[in-house]
């Protein structure tokens, strides 16, 4: 009976330690991120580097969002005649709450893998591929546009 009780606090403590090592990774990722979001530079002024672990914590990025800092930014003091315009850019910059996985899961996994593929191209490289996945994301839009625009013109031709 003793090992049993034994055994079960071993259980809570690991449990416990689990959470704690869990909240110090998100932590860390959070940190990461908003390192590499402010630009954040070192004493010499490089780029901070990557947080070693932010590649393999990816996966936690479409469950994150973006929470408004409470505290006073001494960089970002506006007049009062300004600041219901910068309240208004700060909730449009929201994300919207984390989404539920699924159907989208893939596109987003696709991605961030083609980003992560990108990232180890030279400059050069990556300006290129952004123009073609905007050109090709573009096309599509307007593709869509003409198909909705031409799907409104029959129901209203139906209707007259």
């Amino acid at each position: 009976m003793y090992d049993v009780v034994e055994h079960e606090d071993e259980c809570c403590c690991a449990g416990e330690v689990l959470k704690r090592e869990w909240k110090i990774l998100r932590d860390s990722m959070r940190q990461a991120l908003k390192r590499s979001n402010t630009g954040a530079t070192t004493k010499s002024g490089l780029p901070c580097k990557k947080w070693r672990f932010q590649s393999r914590m990816a996966f936690v990025l479409p469950y994150m969002t973006i929470r408004r800092n409470p505290r006073f930014d001494k960089s970002r003091v506006k007049a009062d005649e300004t600041e219901a315009a910068s309240d208004q850019e700060c909730e449009a910059e929201a994300w919207e709450p984390a989404h539920q996985p699924g159907e989208h899961d893939s596109l987003e996994l696709f991605f961030a893998s083609v980003c992560q593929s990108t990232k180890r191209l030279p400059r050069k490289h990556q300006a290129a591929v952004k123009r073609h996945v905007l050109d090709a994301l573009l096309r599509a839009e307007a593709d869509w546009e003409a198909d909705q625009t031409d799907s409104k013109a029959e129901l209203n031709k139906d209707f007259q």
